[in-house]
């Protein structure tokens, strides 16, 4: 049985102003030469899952709602006038497919979700996907889905006892990155590199920051790329004062009045109140932009070592991207302990793993200290993730499941 699919996706901001600074002529090509120049950089899931689903026999497109210049590209090919999620609605209304998923489930409201299911009548499931903190508010919204999508066992027990249906995909690599970026480069540039974002507060990235810190303290050279949020006090009064005011406003039952108001959307995302976050001056030295991508994937490569540290709420669980990505291009991959990793890879052989700081320091030392064996365990990890951990895995387990409730 065939299907047309549509993944609707959100890129970070971040990466969005940076693709258009650096190809700013793109702008002036056609919808669908834009949209193949943006999918070959890389970025998060790409068009991975639409390549993949493709050679089971899918028929899919990808939207990449707030992608501004590749949107207005569409819009005026095809003489629509809208813009926005307006706009994301007129391209499922021509594309007319049987299921949408959004791997971005936090833009849209459970409002669009309802009417969409009205005004595109082909539509038979809308899926969801999250793998990051998430609000009470947000958590209802999941339920207007026909399924969600999860990285992690722990996020798919919690949605599941909230009476959510759910399919667990784990994160994985794309076969195709592997002729994308430059295997020639023999001379690794870092020991230690960690990529990833430090986000302050509650399921975010606090045991990140200290476990990093407290490298620097042993002079190990890392060298961090990603962004440090919440660093500047002006930043963080300005979303206190937010986040409080939208939860005045939900006490006192106002908070209907306000729900289409952009700053009440954002207030709502956030799921605890906002506090600095304090790095130190040594900290501050090693900080270099965010890498996204292709960059980023040449980035792992050329680094002897990647630490990879889960954000707080991934709690017991080992789910996120960094550790295929890492392993995917060849890189010795070491990571923190989580009771399902062995599920995934086999520690000692395939990655390293550390259950507290000072066993990542001494791992640190040994590996740094041990090229052959690093090596070797690069290899296998590599060899495990390519065999295992590729999309077109995860792809089958996702046809299989929409098939299963198309039938």
């Amino acid at each position: 049985m065939s299907y047309k699919i549509v993944k609707i996706s959100s890129y970070y901001k971040n990466f969005i102003v940076e693709y258009y600074q650096n190809n700013p002529n793109i702008i002036n090509e056609t919808y669908q030469k834009q949209i193949e120049h943006l999918m070959y950089q890389s970025n998060a899931w790409a068009d991975f899952y639409s390549k993949n689903l493709q050679k089971l026999g899918a028929e899919t497109h990808e939207i990449i709602a707030n992608a501004e210049h590749l949107q207005n590209r569409w819009a005026k090919e095809n003489n629509c006038q809208e813009k926005g999620i307006q706009l994301v609605m007129e391209q499922l209304k021509q594309y007319k497919p049987q299921v949408v998923w959004f791997q971005d489930s936090m833009t849209f409201s459970g409002q669009f979700i309802n009417e969409l299911r009205k005004s595109v009548p082909s539509i038979k499931l809308i899926i969801g996907n999250t793998c990051s903190p998430y609000t009470n508010e947000q958590l209802k919204l999941f339920k207007e889905y026909d399924f969600i999508t999860t990285c992690s066992p722990l996020f798919k027990d919690i949605f599941e006892k909230n009476g959510l249906q759910t399919l667990l995909l784990y994160q994985a690599f794309e076969l195709d990155i592997l002729k994308r970026i430059n295997f020639q480069r023999v001379d690794k540039q870092h020991e230690l590199i960690f990529i990833g974002n430090i986000i302050s507060g509650k399921g975010y990235h606090d045991k990140r920051k200290i476990f990093l810190e407290k490298i620097l303290e042993k002079d190990i050279k890392l060298v961090f790329y990603g962004n440090i949020y919440n660093a500047h006090s002006a930043e963080v009064i300005k979303k206190q004062i937010l986040y409080s005011g939208v939860n005045l406003l939900k006490k006192i039952g106002l908070s209907k009045y306000f729900k289409n108001n952009i700053l009440f959307k954002k207030g709502s995302a956030l799921t605890s109140l906002p506090r600095k976050n304090n790095i130190s001056k040594k900290f501050k030295t090693i900080i270099n932009d965010a890498q996204h991508g292709l960059d980023m994937f040449q980035t792992i490569f050329d680094a002897k070592i990647s630490l990879n540290i889960h954000g707080d709420i991934a709690g017991d669980y080992a789910a996120n991207m960094r550790m295929f990505e890492t392993t995917g291009v060849g890189t010795c991959l070491l990571t923190d302990w989580k009771k399902n990793i062995h599920e995934l890879f086999e520690p000692d052989k395939e990655i390293i793993t550390f259950k507290n700081i000072d066993e990542c320091i001494e791992k640190t030392k040994w590996l740094i200290e041990n090229p052959k064996k690093r090596m070797e365990i690069a290899e296998a990890g590599q060899k495990r993730t390519l065999q295992d951990h590729n999309y077109l895995k995860r792809a089958e387990i996702l046809n299989n499941y929409i098939l299963k409730l198309l039938a």
